[in-house]
This record gives C-alpha cells, sequence and structure tokens, in this order.
C-alpha cells in the first residue's frame, strides 16, 4: 500500500542526489517498498553485507547511496559500514523502520532504541513519524528512522493482574493450558517456578 506520508522523504532523497536504495525487507520496511519504487531498488538478504555494499557503492560513484532495512537488530548490523562511512566520509544513508512509540518498552519483538542507535558515527538524523518529517542537514552518513504503524497486529494488549483464586478459575476452565515465555520474560521468574511446579506445558520462545 503506497504511504503518501513518505513523499516529503521520496522527494528530499532525490534533491540530494540519491538513485539507488539497497533493499533488505521485513515485516515492518516492507511497506517503503512502494513509495521508493521511483528509486532504482536492489534487494539484499543480509544487513552487514548490504551496508557494505551501498558503501562501496557510494565511494566509487561518489554520490549518495541508501539502504533500507526492517526494526530490531537489523539496523544495528549497519553499524560497521556507518563506522567506516564516517572516517572515509562516503554518503550512506541508513533508512530503518521502526516500531510506533506506543510499542517501544513492550516486549514487543525487533523493538529495541533505534534513535541515536549509531551514536556519534552519525552527523545527520531523523526519527519519528513518516508525516513529521522535515529536511535534515545534509551531512553524511546519515540516518532516518521511521515509526510505521502500519501492521495489523500492532496493538499493545490490556494486562489484568489477577489474584491467585482468579487465576485457578480460569485454569479449571480452560481443558489444554499453555504457558508461552517470550524472550522478554526475564522479570517471571515467580510465575515460571509456579506454573512449572504445577506441571504446566510451558512454551521457552527463546
Amino acid at each position: 500500500m503506497h504511504n503518501p506520508s513518505m513523499k516529503l522523504t521520496e522527494n528530499f532523497l532525490k534533491e540530494i542526489g540519491v538513485r539507488k536504495i539497497y533493499f533488505c525487507s521485513g515485516a515492518r520496511n516492507s511497506s517503503l517498498i512502494d513509495p521508493f519504487s521511483s528509486f532504482e531498488l536492489e534487494f539484499m538478504l543480509d544487513e552487514r553485507s548490504a551496508a557494505f555494499t551501498a558503501l562501496g557503492h557510494a565511494k566509487m560513484a561518489k554520490e549518495p547511496v541508501a539502504l533500507c532495512v526492517t526494526s530490531g537488530t537489523a539496523v544495528a548490523e549497519c553499524l560497521p559500514a556507518i563506522i567506516e562511512s564516517y572516517y572515509s566520509d562516503v554518503p550512506v544513508i541508513i533508512i530503518s523502520a521502526d516500531r510506533p512509540k506506543r510499542l517501544h518498552e513492550t516486549y514487543a519483538p525487533q523493538t529495541i532504541k533505534q534513535e541515536k542507535i549509531f551514536g556519534e558515527y552519525i552527523r545527520s538524523e531523523f526519527s519519528g513519524r513518516p508525516s513529521e518529517f522535515k529536511k535534515i542537514k545534509i551531512l553524511f552518513p546519515m540516518h532516518l528512522n521511521f515509526e510505521l504503524d502500519t501492521l495489523e497486529n500492532d496493538f499493545v494488549p490490556k494486562v489484568k493482574k489477577l489474584t491467585s483464586d482468579e487465576f485457578n478459575q480460569i485454569l479449571a476452565q480452560r481443558f489444554f493450558p499453555l504457558a508461552i515465555f517470550t524472550e522478554g520474560a526475564g522479570k517471571f521468574k515467580e510465575e515460571f517456578d509456579l506454573l512449572n511446579s504445577l506441571g504446566f506445558p510451558i512454551y521457552m520462545e527463546c
């Protein structure tokens, strides 16, 4: 689906001379394929190698080259190439998709602190919703981090604290209960120990 709010970004990239975008697609940044379809897109599988490919292209062509990645650790994979870009003055742009603010700090998968993730190795940066984008200084390396709220499963579930009696009543109504602990469930050791002692089937995601 075309995202009209990305038009400002598309125009900005063209104004600063971007012609090619290397694209490592994922669930979060897949919605950016269509808005960036006016550029030459090349799809790659690995973010680290794609970042270095963009770096080499920019160095040889002597023009800005962009790399678009999905949210989470995919962004962090670009750090080595960004450091090279910083010290070599090569015009590389990282475009990253991010979770909306309301999903930050909720243990949503592939959600990390992407704003300023590259620290001092980025000379120009924007982070926010596409509709909030404004032209920034043309300094490289550059990081454009867009909070995209496009997936149907983007919601924060309502959490209700249960007493032991309420919990037992719920269990009694379920024929096949299953406890799922995600990679962010390290703070729930007490709950895990309780369910484990009851012989509960437990699925550990990580």
